[in-house]
């Protein structure tokens, strides 16, 4: 099972800021006001008190999650045994929470680039997105296919160090599906970005 939790940075307003900041722990705050971008700033408040509210939400307690760095620097809940990653794109931050391992990557939909296609993707995935009519759609087909990528390399961990070729979402259905074990999902709720979520084994969304 697992949620998707979101947070759309304009509706963050100022005193909202400050006050979700001043709940956070010094050196968390430290690194947020470190980024010279407010919309920045507001991404990372974003991805740190969606993470506690999410693990809350998923579990129903109260306690404050205690997060850690494992390798290649994937954050874990220490106090809670759950699983948690993080994304943001634009004006959204999204934090997926499961029982199993899990990644989510959120890219807002833009025009994608043909040469970073052919570069990191297979010839099928490349004719998968040219066998779209409009643009709109091959844009859209880039991003899911690239969301699935690199959620799979956060679900593992490696993130850049696993490289975007790593996980080849099956195509024979005419999209981007689950395979060789690997559970592709993607969220439905944002008409301006894609966001997928990959996880290891059985699938109960809700």
């Amino acid at each position: 099972m697992y949620k998707v939790f979101y947070c759309d940075i304009r509706n963050i307003s100022e005193a909202e800021f400050s006050q979700e900041l001043a709940n956070l722990p010094p050196l968390r705050r430290r690194y947020i006001l470190s980024k010279k971008n407010i919309d920045d700033r507001k991404r990372s408040l974003a991805v740190s008190v969606l993470i506690s509210r999410a693990v809350k939400n998923f579990t129903g307690q109260t306690k404050e999650p205690v997060i850690a760095y494992g390798q290649y620097q994937k954050p874990y809940c220490i106090n809670y045994n759950v699983h948690f990653n993080a994304s943001h794109s634009g004006n959204y931050t999204a934090v997926a929470v499961s029982d199993s391992e899990i990644g989510i990557d959120i890219e807002s939909l833009r025009e994608y680039s043909p040469a970073v296609a052919k570069k990191h993707f297979t010839n099928d995935e490349i004719e998968y997105i040219a066998a779209a009519k409009e643009r709109p759609a091959r844009d859209r087909r880039f991003f899911e296919l690239w969301t699935a990528k690199e959620a799979y390399l956060k679900m593992t961990g490696q993130g850049i160090h696993g490289g975007i070729s790593s996980f080849t979402p099956d195509l024979s259905s005419g999209e981007p599906r689950s395979n060789n074990g690997i559970i592709l999902c993607y969220e439905r709720r944002l008409d301006d970005a894609v966001v997928a979520v990959v996880q290891r084994g059985p699938k109960t969304s809700v």
